[in-house]
């Protein structure tokens, strides 16, 4: 710009370009530090600033490498005393001097185990007739409690019973029944005498007859067993029916007819009783007088007819039956 020297009035402005003199770099400085540890590596940005305007020029990501662990001197931790199946013991460990990590953890042995102190034990399982026992040990030493079986022989008189009362019953004795349940052996005792049967009440076979007395019959009032016996004073007797007539003989003049009369029982159509009945002779008759029997035809001699019943009447007590006849003639008139 042209002022003017006496009014300061500005007379021209010319615009000229003054050329830019450039960065002047300063030495590089450390930003975003993170420090590397033993095991993970660090880093930080490598910044350079102008020294002239101060502005930053560039800016580089740099690493730190990991320094590693420092290892120290191994210590003793964990240490274990001597047990029944285990040594004593303790581990080794080493730490990072550095960050104190754990760098190694090793267990170290010493000594042998204690082994176990059994105590007398106490059985588990009773040995039987047909199997053996258990005894189980427990080991004495604090801490353990670790246990051990030991086989107990099988003892043959370890029977286990079942025992079964059996009632008795009318033919049988009852008892008791001692049954092992293991084995098969078993025993009986204190035995009960059979009961006998018990009939008390008779029911009628309805088999009487007529003239024999029937049967009577009665199951046990404690089994199935029956009793029959005779049904005393059960026979029903005869029911005498309408008589008949059997062996009929017809009477003849000189001979006696007659008959049996005979009663059958209308149940059981045996005989009742049978009665002889005897018809008397008939005797001749000669109505005609002409010495012959009228019926039968026979000629009569030796005798007289009866003029009152028409009859021959001879021999010795002839005119005795005549004069008897002559008398019942005469009552009749």
């Amino acid at each position: 710009m042209v002022y003017c020297t006496v009014c300061s009035e500005e007379l021209s402005r010319t615009a000229k370009e003054i050329a830019a003199p450039g960065h002047t770099p300063g030495e590089a400085v450390r930003e975003k530090e993170v420090d590397a540890s033993c095991e993970t590596a660090g880093s930080y940005d490598e910044v350079v600033y102008c020294t002239a305007c101060s502005e930053e020029l560039s800016r580089t990501a740099k690493e730190i490498a990991a320094s590693g662990h420092t290892p120290g001197e191994a210590v003793r931790e964990n240490e274990k005393p001597a047990a029944c199946e285990t040594a004593s013991s303790y581990e080794a460990v080493t730490y990072c001097t550095v960050c104190g990590d754990v760098l190694s953890r090793e267990t170290v042995s010493e000594g042998d185990p204690l082994g176990h102190d059994w105590d007398d034990g106490e059985v588990t399982l009773a040995p039987t007739c047909s199997a053996a026992g258990i005894q189980t040990c427990t080991c004495k030493r604090e801490g353990c409690g670790q246990t051990t079986e030991q086989e107990l022989k099988r003892d043959p008189d370890a029977h286990v019973f079942r025992e079964e009362i059996i009632a008795p019953t009318c033919v049988d004795q009852g008892y008791t029944l001692h049954a092992c349940t293991l084995c098969r052996f078993g025993y009986s005792d204190t035995y009960v005498a059979a009961l006998g049967h018990s009939f008390t009440t008779y029911s009628s076979n309805q088999d009487a007859t007529c003239t024999a007395d029937g049967t009577e019959t009665a199951t046990c009032d404690r089994c199935t067993e029956t009793d029959t016996r005779v049904d005393k004073g059960s026979a029903l007797g005869h029911v005498p029916g309408k008589p008949v007539r059997e062996k009929e003989r017809t009477a003849s003049c000189e001979k006696d007819g007659g008959y049996d009369e005979v009663t059958y029982c209308s149940r059981c159509k045996n005989e009742v009783r049978r009665t002889a009945v005897t018809l008397s002779k008939l005797g001749h008759v000669d109505a005609g007088n002409d010495g012959s029997c009228d019926r039968c035809g026979k000629r009569m001699t030796g005798g007289s007819h009866c003029s009152y019943c028409g009859q021959i009447h001879g021999g010795t007590f002839g005119w005795l039956i005549r004069f008897y006849h002559s008398i019942l003639a005469f009552f009749k008139r």
